[in-house]
């Protein structure tokens, strides 16, 4: 059974499991890049919990209040996951922070959203880390279990 169907389908599984570490390293780029929108993605292999981050260049020049993916970069951090392939065994959550803002999609957020699946937001104003799983329409809101 997918991630996916786990959290979406089966009444009460609308948790993502996500490893200490993973956070821990996520939030240091985050805090590390204060004033700037960080990108990046956690992998999960054989469904649980997400184990890897990958940090992914802001290309914007002015990165305050927005963010733009190194293009080679995402697509090296997805290309074997089910974003990409179906069959994979590795899943996929996206991960962007919010400077002065709350965990929640921003209406940029909602508008450019570029694929199906779970995405993350830090705010580092707040101190504040939610997940989301967004459908292709809907942001679903997820509980984040750091274990």
């Amino acid at each position: 059974m997918s991630l996916a169907e786990l959290t979406d389908v089966v009444p009460g599984k609308r948790i993502i499991y996500i490893r200490k570490s993973v956070v821990t390293s996520a939030l240091d780029y985050a805090k590390g890049n204060p004033s700037d929108e960080v990108v990046g993605v956690f992998r999960a292999y054989d469904e649980w919990p997400f184990q890897e981050f990958i940090p992914i260049t802001n290309i914007l020049e002015e990165k305050g209040g927005e963010y733009k993916v190194h293009p080679q970069e995402i697509m090296d951090a997805i290309k074997d996951t089910k974003i990409i392939k179906k069959d994979s065994n590795c899943d996929v959550m996206f991960f962007h922070t919010h400077p002065n803002w709350l965990a929640y999609p921003s209406m940029t957020d909602i508008n450019e959203a570029a694929f199906q699946g779970y995405y993350s937001i830090y705010s580092i104003k707040y101190d504040e880390f939610n997940a989301f799983y967004f459908d292709g329409i809907m942001w679903k809101p997820r509980v984040l279990c750091v274990c």
